[in-house]
This record gives structure tokens, C-alpha cells and sequence, in this order.
């Protein structure tokens, strides 16, 4: 303000033990676009960052300084004590840079799979066409309800489309469970009639549309919620593999790599019973009306 520049400038003082690139930061603020000014730092044995930060062995010599010297006021200037100081904030630094680093990794993991993820979205929410990709996912997911049995009998068919296709009765058919591919046509084929069914109840193609994106849109939605939530938990859990010698890094990223996989597929099963579970309505209005189950 006025006037400071002829008293000297701003003068900084701190009065607790601060890391180098903080404490540089104070200190440009007493000289900013030229203006003069002085900066000057004072430590205390009993300041929280080194009560916190310091070793059994150092912790045990400040005791000694402290019960030396009475005389709360007196300034220490011991060549040990310096020397000590400096090795703590130095090994404080390095904490804190490795702390930065581990931060930023995770962040590409996270961004990489944000990116992915509203791109996948960006497709759904500008298609005109949904018959291919509501084929594919629903293909992906009868795969891999199939994989989680070796043999298949009618009366799992049944259990499994009970489950995920139709509330209605179905009578599966004995051929559908000679094998698994037989299984799969089968299901694929009870998927385009019941979805021949709910389009037969729409006015329009653009309806029907609105029905197909809704559906996957909110299968996507809701697992990218639930995968948000995972990594902020596996941020807190990978970190005592660092006490084992392991990259609490490497751990996170691979760990995130796999969930977001596996995000991909149980999107894929949720946008099965939204296509197939669903109901849907048209309004007074004229205005698609899509309950998911």
C-alpha cells in the first residue's frame, strides 16, 4: 500500500518450521514485482512439524537441549541442531515429493478412465442407430452368464431368465440346453422378441431411441458412480503396501485397471435388465414413460 515502500517494504516473519517450497513462497511475497522487503524465520523445538516429523534419536536431543536451557527465550544456535533441522526438513521434502508424484499417478489413472468413460458416453448420447450396440452388449452379457456354469439344463435356463430377461413364464425348450451355444441363440432370440415387443408399443423410431439410450445411459451412470467410489476407498487401501517394499502406485493402477474392466462388463449386465426388465409406456401426452427395475 502507500507508504510501505519508504518504510523498507513488507517484512515477513514466520514462526513455525515450514517446508522449503512454502517457505519460499513467504518469502517472495516481501519482495513482489521489485518492491523491496525482508523475510526472517523462526523455529521452535516445540513446533507441531517437529514434534511430528522427527526421529526417536532427535526427538531425545531436543529434550537434552531443552532441559540445558531453561530460558524458554533464548535463542539455540548449535552447529548439531542446525544440522538436524535441515536433515528433517530435507527428509520431509522428500515425503512430500513422493507424496506428490503417488498423487498424480493416481490422477492419470483416474483421468484416463474419465476420459474413456465419457467417450463411451459422448457415442451413446449422439447415435441415431441402436440396434448394433444394444445387440453387442446384450451378446456380452448372455457370454458371460454362460461362462459361470460348465452345463446348463432347462431348468437353469429358466432360473436365469427369470432373473435377467422376463418375469413372464417361459417354456424353454429341451434343445436350448444341449449346449452352450444353442443356449445362446436361444436367449439372443428372446431378447429381439421382447424387444420386438416393447418397440410394437411405441409410436416412433425416435421413441424407440429414447427407450435404447435411456437404458444404457443409465446402466453406464450408475456403474461409473459406483467405480468412483471404489477408487477413492483403493486409495486408502494400497498404502500399507509400502511397508511391504511394494509401489502403493503400481498397486493402485493396476488394482484401478482391473475394477474399471470390470465397471465395462457389469454396465453391459445392468443395460441387460434395463433392455429386457423394464417397462415402458406412453403417456397422455404423447411422452415416453421407461421404469427400470
Amino acid at each position: 500500500g502507500p507508504g510501505v515502500k519508504e518504510k523498507g517494504g513488507l517484512a515477513v516473519i514466520g514462526t513455525e518450521m515450514l517446508s522449503p517450497r512454502v517457505r519460499l513462497q513467504l518469502a517472495g511475497r516481501a519482495g513482489r514485482q521489485g518492491d523491496p522487503g525482508s523475510s526472517r524465520f523462526f523455529i521452535s523445538l516445540e513446533d507441531n512439524f517437529i514434534s511430528q516429523n522427527s526421529t526417536k534419536r532427535f526427538k531425545q536431543y531436543y529434550r537434552k537441549l531443552v532441559r540445558r536451557y531453561p530460558d524458554r527465550d533464548q535463542p539455540l544456535h548449535s552447529p548439531r541442531l542446525l544440522v538436524s533441522l535441515a536433515m528433517l526438513r530435507s527428509r520431509v521434502a522428500g515425503n512430500e515429493e513422493a507424496s506428490r508424484k503417488r498423487v498424480n499417478k493416481n490422477e492419470l489413472a483416474l483421468r484416463l478412465q474419465r476420459d474413456n468413460f465419457y467417450q463411451e458416453r459422448r457415442q451413446i448420447m449422439g447415435a441415431d442407430h441402436f440396434e448394433q450396440t444394444v445387440g453387442y452388449w446384450i451378446s456380452e452379457a448372455i457370454d458371460y452368464y454362460l461362462a459361470q456354469k460348465e452345463k446348463w439344463t432347462v431348468h437353469d435356463l429358466s432360473l436365469l431368465i427369470n432373473d435377467h430377461f422376463s418375469y413372464d413364464v417361459v417354456e424353454v425348450p429341451a434343445e436350448a440346453a444341449a449346449s452352450k451355444q444353442q443356449a445362446k441363440q436361444y436367449l439372443e432370440e428372446l431378447s429381439r422378441q421382447i424387444l420386438t415387443t416393447k418397440s410394437a408399443a411405441l409410436v416412433n423410431n425416435e421413441q424407440l431411441n429414447h427407450f435404447y439410450r435411456s437404458s444404457l445411459l443409465n446402466a453406464i451412470d450408475s456403474c461409473w458412480m459406483d467405480e468412483m467410489e471404489l477408487l477413492t476407498n483403493l486409495r486408502a487401501e494400497v498404502q500399507p503396501w509400502a511397508m511391504a517394499g511394494r509401489d502403493p502406485s503400481f498397486e493402485y493402477q493396476q488394482r484401478a485397471f482391473t475394477a474399471y474392466r470390470k465397471m465395462l462388463l457389469k454396465a453391459k449386465l445392468r443395460a441387460l435388465d434395463n433392455l429386457l426388465l423394464s417397462t415402458i409406456k406412453v403417456n397422455r401426452k404423447g411422452e415416453l414413460v421407461v421404469s427400470f427395475n
